[in-house]
């Protein structure tokens, strides 16, 4: 295999791996604008809302492994 296969296919199985462990910190992110809807009208048949829901997941997945540890395991890629 080549050396640019290799590294599609590492960035794929990251992603894949990201995506896996951001499915709680996504349905609390769901669960959190669902509970907001109640107080203010939030667009749910809108791609942007699903698109920030996905995004605050993962972001909020990526802020809770910030550790030395992570942080060095996420460089080597």
């Amino acid at each position: 295999m080549t050396l640019y296969l290799k590294k599609f296919l590492a960035v794929i199985i990251v992603l894949a791996v990201l995506a896996v462990i951001s499915l709680p910190a996504i349905g609390a992110t769901y669960l959190l604008a669902w509970l907001i809807d109640f107080l203010v009208t939030i667009n749910f048949d809108s791609s942007l809302t699903h698109g920030v829901c996905i995004f605050l997941g993962v972001a909020w997945t990526l802020a809770s492994i910030n550790t030395d540890k992570a942080l060095n395991t996420l460089a080597r890629w």
